[in-house]
């Protein structure tokens, strides 16, 4: 199985990545959450949200 060892430093990463991403919005960091997301983003909230609805891109997203 050569593929399994990349696959797994593959998977460590995303767990890395993943609780950093966290750890970020854990600690009100939103310039650190949103360095995780692709610069464009999708973002959909509840309609029933006082921000509801489809938002659209990074900083759309972190100015929520």
């Amino acid at each position: 199985m050569r593929n399994a060892a990349p696959a797994a430093l593959a998977s460590a990463e995303n767990g890395a990545a993943a609780r950093a991403a966290y750890e970020a919005l854990r600690s009100g960091d939103l310039p650190g959450v949103g360095s995780y997301f692709a610069g464009d983003v999708v973002w959909e909230a509840l309609d029933m949200l006082p921000t509801g609805g489809v938002i659209h891109g990074c900083d759309a997203v972190l100015e929520q």
